[in-house]
């Protein structure tokens, strides 16, 4: 009996493993992308000199801003000519990287886009402009000064809806465009409160003046204010807030405007931070510097305040309290406030050379920063960081404690920096410019440059991105005529993207038609339908899976992976059934011997 027990038990394990072999394998959960691994990156311009400065994100891809001063190459075959001395430019990427279209806009002089957001049914974009014919004629736009400060609405594709300048007769200019009630704020500085700025009454304090326009949706001036001492005073970013908005940027003299809030310059420059209701009085104000130059280029709304950032030259003055030592050079730094505007914590970030960071997106337990680096060495060797060239672009992720977790370096042989960065599902994307001595090699390997500088817009992981696997669940046999709702189980159940679209790929002979996820047939037969995951295999690559169907005329009988699992369950079952007699044979033949 024994022995006909172990041969019993021996066949059913041998039956279970086949069983369990032909069924579909489980997928582990635990798919991580390394932060800082570079997924695609590509280059665009002319032969002359290209830089995007900003870039957001929308549904169907990307939309980069900057300048170009010559149109061929990448711009040749789009109908488009050189219109100045450079052009602002705007530039919509799918989601693969490749450009959907591509315009520019100016005058006969020097433009640039700065920043730029998108609105409802378009595009808004700040910067500033010396000349004001050819596209400006269009709109009936005359200058204000030697530099006006402007702001020009695109629609979806890319055509010019309305454009405006803003200004005093010496230079304006607009650094940074965010979406409020009732329309846009700009941030900038201007030399001359004359002309549009003696409408609103103003007069200028110092040298230069902060300043901050509200825009209605139209294009038209709702107020404008200025803000400083009888120095320099400039806003680099503004950051829309509860209540309000935060700007931040420089000052050289703390008096005027300053006289109230207790501040004394400690050095050339001081890095400030302001809180405006949205009517544009101050809430607070503060600032930060040692005994030479320090300023904020860039600000975001972070977990339980704001986080400011730019550079400093040494670190003393406001910087003794928080235990700093210079690196080198210039350094990165970065400085959180409370949402009362006072300081929670401040650190520095360099190699032995300068340091600059010029954005800032807050992700969940922190945020990261863009900017580029002179040499990676020093803080960036804890971070396995080897340099590529005179500048290298950067990328660093710092947890809301004020600890880096990881740096990330790109670029070749010249010099590549990052000027705009926006998040998106699982990694970010960074924009800027790289020089034509770093194209084919590092890490433009393979890529030819299109003559001096090529604007450039290069995709990271975060190191939070999860692929899709598998997908499951989806039946493989159906009844002609019923309208089924497809439906998959997406594999790993943390994949980070898991919205299915699907598709008819082949309908045979099944009449086969797809309506958002309903499935109609008219005949039997075999149909193939798609499902397809945006940003399944990483942020910007679909993950595809083709699903064969049987279309019956009688009652279908299930399928897809979870039916797999179904009949692999019964078939072990089955199997311990026949098992179980054959071992309860096995005793009855033995007592009966």
């Amino acid at each position: 009996m024994k022995m006909n027990m172990k041969k019993g038990m021996f066949a059913l394990l041998a039956a279970a493993v086949a069983v369990l072999m032909i069924m579909p394998a489980a997928v582990s959960d635990s798919s991580e992308a390394a932060a800082g691994d570079v997924f695609k990156n590509v280059n665009f311009g002319g032969s002359g000199m290209d830089t995007f400065n900003a870039v957001i994100a929308v549904s169907d891809g990307f939309v980069a801003v900057g300048n170009s001063n010559k149109f061929d190459g990448d711009w040749a075959g789009r109908g488009l000519t050189g219109k100045g001395l450079s052009d602002g430019i705007i530039v919509k990427f799918n989601k693969d990287g490749t450009v959907a279209w591509a315009k520019n806009f100016g005058g006969s002089g020097e433009e640039s886009f700065n920043s730029v957001i998108e609105v409802s049914d378009g595009y808004v974009v700040v910067g500033n402009a010396q000349v004001f014919d050819k596209d400006w004629a269009k709109f009936r736009v005359t200058g204000k000064g030697f530099i006006d400060a402007i702001i020009v609405k695109f629609n979806k594709d890319g055509t010019a809806a309305w454009a405006k300048n803003f200004g005093g007769s010496e230079s304006d200019n607009f650094r940074k465009i965010i979406e409020v009630s009732g329309g846009y704020i700009a941030v900038g500085s201007s030399w001359k409160f004359d002309k549009d700025w003696a409408t609103f009454g103003l007069t200028g304090k110092g040298e230069s003046d902060a300043t901050f326009v509200k825009f209605n949706t139209d294009g038209t001036v709702a107020w404008a204010k200025n803000f400083g001492g009888s120095g320099t005073d400039y806003f680099d970013s503004v950051v829309a807030v509860s209540g309000g908005f935060v700007a931040v940027g420089a000052s050289y003299v703390f008096d005027k405007d300053w006289i109230g809030w207790g501040f004394t310059g400690n050095g050339t420059s001081e890095a400030i931070i302001l809180k405006f209701n949205d009517n544009g009085s101050i809430v607070w104000a503060n600032k930060i510097g040692g005994s030479t130059l320090d300023v904020f280029w860039t600000v975001t709304e972070t977990s339980g305040g704001y986080v400011a950032a730019g550079v400093s030259s040494k670190f003393d003055g406001d910087w003794e309290p928080f235990g700093i030592t210079k690196k080198s050079g210039m350094d990165t730094m970065y400085v959180k406030f409370g949402t009362d505007g006072t300081i929670l914590w401040a650190m520095n970030f360099n190699g032995s050379g300068h340091g600059y960071v010029y954005a800032l997106v807050a992700v969940p337990g922190g945020f990261i920063s863009a900017g580029y680096q002179e040499k990676i060495d020093m803080d960036w060797e804890e971070f396995g960081a080897i340099g590529r060239g005179n500048y290298d672009a950067t990328l660093i992720k710092i947890k809301d404690n004020g600890t880096v977790e990881w740096a990330a370096n790109f670029g070749g042989s010249d010099l590549d920096g990052f000027y705009g960065m926006v998040a998106i599902p699982g990694g970010m994307v960074a924009v800027g410019w790289s020089g034509p001595g770093s194209f084919g090699n590092g890490d433009w390997t393979g890529v030819t440059g299109r003559g001096g500088n090529d604007a450039v817009l290069v995709m990271f992981d975060d190191g939070t991105f999860a692929p899709v696997t598998n997908i499951t669940g989806v039946p493989t046999s159906l009844k002609v005529g019923d309208d089924v709702i497809l439906k998959g189980t997406v594999v790993p159940s943390g994949a980070t993207s898991k919205t299915i679209t699907w598709s008819v790929k082949s309908p045979g002979t099944t009449g086969a038609t797809i309506n958002g996820t309903v499935l109609s047939t008219t005949s039997t037969g075999t149909v193939v339908v798609t499902a397809t995951i945006a940003g399944g295999v990483s942020p910007i690559a679909p993950y595809t899976q083709d699903f064969t169907i049987e279309i019956t005329e009688t009652a279908p009988g299930g399928g897809g992976g979870s039916s797999m699992l179904i009949v692999g369950i019964v078939a072990i079952i089955a199997i311990a059934a026949v098992g179980a007699f054959v071992l309860f044979r096995s005793g009855k033949l033995s007592k009966g011997k």
